[in-house]
């Protein structure tokens, strides 16, 4: 019995570190539609660097990695789920007005720099 757990914990293990690597760089076509019309729409001025598509066993997930080293991460539907701005603000277009109401009244001098979104909120 012992021995089965062993096997059965290194057959885990390797599959996780399969699993762990699967970041390919794709091109900016391979994004979902909705992908590229957000970034069209909301970051048409900066020059886009390099796509990663991560293809993990139950998920698949973009990277979108832009010159002055903005990142937006993108779900397998194309709905983004991160986006940091390094250099600049997000876009008040991406931003829920809710929040940018909520900034402006309690943080009136400062930049929204990074938003994430989940099933569950902002």
């Amino acid at each position: 019995m012992k021995k089965l757990m062993t096997i059965i914990l290194a057959l885990l293990s390797m599959a996780a570190t399969a699993c762990a690597d699967n970041d390919k760089i794709i091109s900016q076509e391979q994004l979902p539609a909705a992908a590229k019309e957000f970034i069209a729409d909301h970051f048409a001025q900066n020059k886009i660097l390099v796509v990663k598509l991560d293809n993990d066993l139950f998920s698949k997930d973009y990277e979108v990695l832009f010159e002055d080293r903005t990142t937006i991460k993108f779900d397998k539907d194309g709905k983004w789920t991160e986006i940091e701005c390094k250099m600049s603000a997000v876009p008040n277009e991406a931003v829920p007005v809710q929040i940018l109401e909520y900034v402006a009244k309690n943080y009136p001098d400062a930049l929204i720099k990074q938003i994430d979104r989940d099933r569950k909120g902002y």
